[in-house]
């Protein structure tokens, strides 16, 4: 167990590392103020029991 658990930690460890890389990176990126208005009184669509939520993250590649 003690095997296990190190090769665990260090495989999270070399995650982490590699996602924090990433993040700093992401984070020099110009930023573009907006703004968002949301009228809460209007409704759009209802949910049921058929309904299904999905996401997709999309990242830009960044200018080189």
């Amino acid at each position: 167990m003690g095997l296990f658990f190190s090769l665990s930690v260090l495989l999270f460890l070399l995650l982490v590392l590699c996602f924090s890389s990433n993040m700093i990176h992401s984070l020099s990126v110009n930023v573009t103020e907006g703004s968002v208005s949301i009228n809460g009184t209007t409704s759009i669509g209802f949910i049921d029991e058929d309904f299904i939520c999905a996401t997709l993250d999309w990242w830009p590649e960044p200018a080189r």
